[in-house]
């Protein structure tokens, strides 16, 4: 984990948090709160990973290491291709309101 979050620092400088491992509410409150979200695997994406999902239903960005078996929607961006990081933040799309009370109003209606 402190050799991954130091090349993530080398890449993204001051602007990067390197989380760990999270609660879902704590996932949930973090992907609201930021503007894009890097995840790199070993090998690469796969499609069985909540935590890009999660990412992906907020309108996060996402920057991450792809193959021939990676999933690619829009707004997933591979850090072996991209050329210019503004394309990334043309990207992000407005969150969810994903909150117990956003919850609890939606079923009391």
């Amino acid at each position: 984990m402190a050799e991954a979050g130091e090349r993530i620092r080398s890449i993204f400088g001051d602007k990067a948090r390197v989380l760990g491992y999270l609660a879902d509410d704590a996932l949930a409150r973090e992907l609201r709160d930021c503007t894009a979200v890097a995840m790199f695997f070993n090998p690469a994406l796969r499609a069985n990973n909540t935590t890009y999902w999660a990412a992906v239903d907020v309108g996060r960005p996402v920057i991450t290491n792809r193959d021939e078996y990676s999933p690619m929607l829009t707004g997933t961006f591979d850090i072996d291709a991209l050329t210019d990081f503004g394309q990334v933040f043309q990207y992000v799309r407005p969150s969810h309101d994903y909150t117990w009370e956003r919850l609890l109003e939606i079923v009391q209606r």
